[in-house]
């Protein structure tokens, strides 16, 4: 017969075992992960530890034509703008941003968003077309400089519709993918649009490169705001790109600090 001593022994490490279990039953379950969902729809790939971003949720009618059809549900400017980003033909883009007149900046003023009414040859209080880069809040370009900008990042580069997705109070969100030579070069562009307007509706754009897709800042704006967005479409490029970034972000975590 077991002395008293084991068989509390034994009864404690059975608990400890239930306990255990119970545990592990909790956060598969708490993961929301079905047998019926392919990894596409539950998760974009995860590199490395588990990721505290959520997952994107992925549309079951993925693809490109379904994704234009909703575009044009939205707005009918929407495909047109995603058709004239695709084409790199700048005149063709231009019709269709949201330009914001700004006043040239005085000779005499320290600094201001337009360029001095001076280097444009023009009276002061002139006001200026300029499209906003939403790399900063003040910074916006003029048709001039946004086309030499336009030229050498989209020209060549076949930009394709890599995302979209919108947000509860009608702001879209378009991201393309380039051709991309290496890290040092952009690989895609966003532009944001309205989607309450019939005729210019890209109010902003910036360049992305490999480390950040546009997959990875929705997530993180979902994590650490109330922003939630709904997606329209991703491409196989846009999530090759994730996955690209994931491996960039893992392989930075693991190199040791220098001098270590």
């Amino acid at each position: 017969m077991l002395s008293r001593h084991r068989l509390a022994s034994l009864t404690l490490t059975l608990a400890i075992l239930a306990a255990g279990g119970a545990a592990l039953y909790a956060i598969l379950a708490g993961a929301g992960l079905s047998s019926s969902e392919t990894p596409r729809q539950a998760r974009v790939v995860q590199q490395g530890p588990p990721s505290p971003t959520p997952t994107l949720v992925i549309p079951p009618d993925n693809n490109r034509d379904n994704a234009m059809q909703k575009l044009a549900g939205i707005s009918p400017a929407l495909p047109q703008a995603v058709l004239a980003v695709e084409s790199g033909d700048f005149d063709a883009i231009s019709k269709l941003l949201a330009w914001k007149s700004i006043a040239c900046t005085a000779a005499e003023a320290r600094g201001g968003i337009a360029p001095r009414c001076t280097d444009l040859g023009v009276p002061e209080g002139t006001e200026i077309p300029m499209f906003h880069y939403e790399i900063e809040d003040g910074s916006y370009f003029t048709q001039s400089q946004l086309k030499e900008r336009f030229s050498s990042l989209l020209a060549g580069r076949h930009p394709q519709l890599g995302l979209a997705a919108m947000r509860p109070d009608g702001t879209v969100y378009l991201s393309f993918t380039l051709d991309s030579s290496g890290p040092r070069e952009p690989r895609g562009v966003d532009f944001t649009a309205s989607g309450t307007e019939v005729g210019a509706p890209l109010v902003g754009y910036k360049e992305r490169f490999t480390g950040a897709s546009a997959i990875g800042t929705i997530q993180t704006a979902e994590t650490t705001s109330s922003d939630t967005f709904d997606i329209l479409y991703v491409s196989d490029a846009m999530l090759q790109w994730q996955q690209d970034a994931e491996r960039l972000k893992d392989a930075a975590n693991a190199t040791p600090p220098v001098g270590r």
